[in-house]
């Protein structure tokens, strides 16, 4: 997946992500504000959030572990609300959403670029 997002920085102009640091710092605070909130179907105890601004196919990854009778559907919905509504970019020239899902997990990878700048997002649902 890495030479993939290398690809489409290329067709934008661009040969790495400007401020790679800042930008997965900023998201990272904006995800644990955004998704852990009074709603969230999520257990908040169990799930994690990481950041690497290094890794160019996962510069964030959440770990988000399901709460007690949540289903992973009504997960993706509220995830992928979230995102729309306070985490992507307003003028996102590129954005890729790829979800993979198995017996266990749900894997989300998210790939966004603003003409300023762009992130990579690992989202892994647990519990099912």
């Amino acid at each position: 997946m890495k030479s993939h997002y290398l690809e489409i920085l290329k067709e934008h102009g661009l040969v790495s992500i400007p401020e790679a640091d800042e930008t997965a710092l900023a998201f990272y605070h904006e995800i644990h504000n955004t998704i852990f909130d009074e709603n969230t179907p999520f257990n908040i105890k169990e799930s994690s959030i990481a950041k690497d601004p290094n890794d160019e196919s996962a510069m964030i990854t959440c770990h988000l572990q399901l709460q007690m009778g949540v289903r992973g559907h009504e997960a993706v919905s509220y995830l992928m609300s979230k995102w729309y509504q306070c985490l992507s970019y307003s003028s996102a020239v590129f954005e890729s959403v790829q979800r993979r899902d198995s017996d266990d997990e749900i894997k989300i990878e998210i790939f966004t670029l603003s003409k300023e700048s762009g992130c990579s997002f690992l989202f892994v649902i647990n519990g099912l």
